[in-house]
């Protein structure tokens, strides 16, 4: 393996725990705010669905063909949670 293939290597994994970890907390965030129930149902519901986020995440980061193509694909991911975020909060 060469220093290209190990640097691009390095950067999926790094990508997939950071942005997934990121995403995920966006998805919490924005169920607990925008849901329309009881706020400590809806931050459980946010939160198991964080989980489901980072596993979906991390299966992208790997699946991607570049680190680019990984790190476009997780940001382009966290641009409706950001929107609900803003759109819902107090």
């Amino acid at each position: 393996m060469n220093a290209a293939a190990r640097a691009a290597d390095i950067a999926l994994r790094v990508c997939a725990a950071a942005s997934g970890y990121g995403l995920a907390a966006l998805w919490a965030m924005a169920c607990a705010v925008a849901l329309p129930m009881p706020r400590q149902e809806a931050v459980l519901g946010g939160m198991l669905l964080g989980f489901l986020v980072h596993a979906g995440a991390a299966i992208w980061a790997f699946a991607a063909r570049s680190p680019a193509r990984a790190i476009g694909g997780l940001l382009l991911a966290m641009v409706p949670p950001g929107i609900a975020i803003l759109w819902a909060a107090p």
